[in-house]
């Protein structure tokens, strides 16, 4: 099952408590095991930007820890000074990524 107090949830949703830069590993260690799909909520700046006309590639966190993509449709820029909260369907590709897609992201 889903802890309440974790960044994610079955489905759709917002969770109460987002993971942060800071949480993020803690987290997606205790990502639920569910065949199905599973939405997470981070709050952060992005550090990188990449716009390749039809899609953004929006991401959060620092590349020598846990770094999350977001994968939207609105171009963002980079601002490490503005809060943004990202959120979508969770997948772990590997043991520093995680990519949100599809995802919005709004600020924070």
């Amino acid at each position: 099952m889903i802890d309440p107090a974790s960044p994610f949830r079955l489905g759709e949703g917002y969770p109460e408590t987002p993971a942060t830069c800071e949480t993020i590993r803690h987290w997606v260690n205790q990502a639920p095991d569910y065949d199905g799909r599973i939405s997470m909520t981070i709050v952060g700046s992005i550090v990188e930007s990449h716009w390749d006309g039809a899609l953004a590639y929006l991401v959060m966190c620092a590349p020598t820890g846990v770094q999350v993509m977001c994968v939207t449709y609105a171009p963002r820029d980079a601002a490490p000074d503005v809060s943004v909260m990202m959120a979508g369907g969770y997948q772990r590709i590997d043991e520093n990524k995680v990519m949100l897609d599809p995802c919005l992201a709004r600020d924070g």
